[in-house]
């Protein structure tokens, strides 16, 4: 077996946390307006819920909290979609 051949587990668990995201997030996922954030954010967010990385997960809902004010500031909107996309994935990582 090659290199290229062998599963990468941290892709099948992001692939197992976006089939679950897929499955019971649905609201959250809709409600985020990924746009207005750096391409980074979500991919940190699952790869952090995924690898069931509480501290993570919890660093970026501190700084998500932190950043709001000046999140709506420049875009017009809270990041309190983004919070909650956050607390589900804590939720779901057996975090909370």
């Amino acid at each position: 077996m090659g290199a290229l051949s062998r599963p990468n587990p941290v892709r099948a668990g992001l692939a197992a946390c976006l089939v679950g995201l897929t499955l019971c997030g649905c609201a959250a996922i809709q409600q985020v307006r990924w746009s207005t954030y750096s391409p980074q954010v979500r991919p940190a967010v699952d790869e952090a819920a995924a690898l069931r990385d509480c501290r993570s997960l919890n660093q970026l809902l501190a700084y998500a909290k932190t950043t709001s004010d000046a999140h709506e500031k420049a875009t017009g909107i809270s990041n309190a979609a983004l919070e909650e996309y956050i607390r589900s994935a804590i939720r779901r990582s057996g975090c909370g």
